[in-house]
């Protein structure tokens, strides 16, 4: 079962979607690891439990260490917006940081 996880994963990276993949494995370890704690917290819903899960195979896959895609934005936010943010904040004494 990892490998079907992982055939999903590379067919993103190959196509250029490496932030994409990222994301996806986040969601599966996070849909499998509420699944499997169906049984020791009641806070998730009983539906859980019919799914039949047992062990989760995004906890066996790792994420990619360095791919061009997966790497973050210099700048992911335009300059006027940083601007802006920060004259907001000025002007409402709100503490933002700006690098």
């Amino acid at each position: 079962m990892p490998d079907q996880v992982l055939d999903m994963l590379r067919r993103l990276i190959e196509s250029g979607k490496g932030r994409t993949a990222n994301k996806l494995r986040s969601y599966l370890l996070a849909a499998y690891l509420c699944a499997l704690d169906v049984r020791t917290l009641a806070a998730i819903p009983v539906v859980f439990k019919t799914f039949g899960v047992v062990f989760n195979p995004a906890a066996q896959t790792r994420r990619p260490s360095s791919t061009r895609a997966t790497s973050p934005r210099q700048r992911p936010l335009a300059q006027r917006i940083v601007q802006f943010s920060y004259l907001f904040s000025v002007a409402f004494s709100i503490h933002v940081p700006v690098e």
